[in-house]
């Protein structure tokens, strides 16, 4: 019978645990952002209902910067002023240190950290040949003078205003894109103010449906109102820079087919941005 005392048991359980390969654990980051497909939005289930899992081309884009790094990016969606407000105040572990799909204003740069640019959304105008009998392939200010224009509450109307645009031709008390289209389709508003990215990636996603009367033109042309998004972390994290670091590493590693193809899941043209 083969006896074995203590000292030797406690010498084979240290010399498994030895040999057994370690796993280093990551840093948690807590992100946070508001729903906004098809960039970062819950998913659904069989009956429609939202689920408590997130995905969308930023949260795809986060879960590989998860693999390649040792953070572990754990993204929670929220109301927006809620979500920024939390970052501003973090104070340590436990606390929000970053929010996502951000522009740029000096608001912002005072307080938080960006990334590079990670994609790029073009404002403009849609509208429904119920109101107009023709296409706009091309419109200017004149054109435009007394029309009124529709968009979502909350978002910027500044580029509106900047060009002319007399605030009371302009209503931003929408709740969501389907009443706004409804009401740009039934003459209720001459346009509907929107990112085209926005629209069609809902509609590629099939959380909009568009009838076939809507229309879009790109509105000042050139390319002279596209929004540059960035993912913003607190000055007050020390972590800041190493996590700047990895997301615009992460973005250049994948950068061209990899990259391009993560939006392309939820866009047809991608990240916009080539």
């Amino acid at each position: 019978m083969i006896r074995i005392n203590l000292y030797t048991l406690l010498y084979l359980v240290l010399l498994i645990s030895i040999s057994e390969p370690s796993v280093a654990a990551q840093d948690v980051v807590k992100v946070c952002g508001e729903e906004y497909p098809p960039y970062s939005f819950s998913k659904t289930d069989d009956k429609g209902q939202p689920t408590r899992e997130l995905t969308g081309a930023t949260v795809d884009f986060f879960e590989e910067a998860s693999k390649q790094s040792h953070f572990d990016f754990q993204i929670t969606l929220m109301p927006w002023a809620g979500c920024v407000a939390s970052v501003a105040n973090y104070k340590g572990e436990g606390d929000f240190e970053m929010f996502i799909d951000a522009t740029s204003n000096s608001e912002r740069l005072a307080k938080f950290l960006p990334s590079d640019a990670m994609y790029k959304t073009q404002n403009g105008l849609f509208y429904s040949y119920n109101k107009f009998s023709e296409k706009l392939s091309d419109i200017s200010i004149k054109t435009l003078e007394g029309k009124t224009f529709c968009g979502l509450l909350g978002n910027n109307q500044e580029w509106l205003t900047k060009l002319g645009i007399p605030q009371h031709l302009i209503n931003y008390d929408f709740t969501n894109l389907s009443a706004l289209f409804k009401q740009t389709r039934a003459g209720y508003c001459d346009f509907a103010a929107y990112s085209f990215e926005i629209v069609m990636g809902q509609v590629f996603i099939k959380k909009l449906a568009l009838s076939d009367d809507i229309n879009f033109v790109e509105f000042p042309k050139n390319n002279g109102q596209a929004n540059l998004f960035y993912h913003w972390v607190s000055k007050s994290s020390p972590s800041r820079q190493q996590i700047i670091e990895i997301l615009n590493r992460q973005k250049v590693q994948l950068e061209g087919g990899a990259y391009e193809n993560i939006y392309r899941r939820y866009l047809p043209n991608g990240s916009g941005l080539q």
